[in-house]
């Protein structure tokens, strides 16, 4: 894992964005302390997810306000998924490693 960014870069209930040692952007979000990090633009259009709004778990597109856990990069629409990363706080750096596998809860018939 390499570091992507202080810790104070990223206030609680704020945005940041960063890029992974590949290159690939991100958006690194703290919710309440707890940090997490997803691709950085809505998988609808593009919108770039920095610019959204970030209510609890949930960070909101500002394009078209598509919705998306930062937890798991499930999204509010069908086909709206988002990559999400494995996140560690070492020594004050925020350090993003790999894509972390798709998975997606799945529903027993009647509930």
């Amino acid at each position: 894992m390499k570091p992507v960014c202080a810790l104070g870069d990223v206030p609680s209930g704020c945005i940041h964005l960063a890029a992974h040692e590949d290159g690939t952007p991100l958006a690194v979000y703290n919710v309440d302390g707890q940090i997490f990090a997803t691709f950085a633009y809505c998988p609808h259009e593009g919108g770039p997810l920095v610019g959204g709004t970030l209510e609890g778990f949930v960070v909101t597109c500002p394009l078209h306000q598509w919705k998306f856990d930062v937890r798991t990069g499930i999204g509010d629409y069908a086909g709206g998924l988002l990559d999400t990363y494995e996140v560690v706080v070492e020594d004050g750096q925020v350090k993003v490693g790999r894509r972390k596998p798709l998975s997606i809860p799945i529903r027993k018939k009647g509930t």
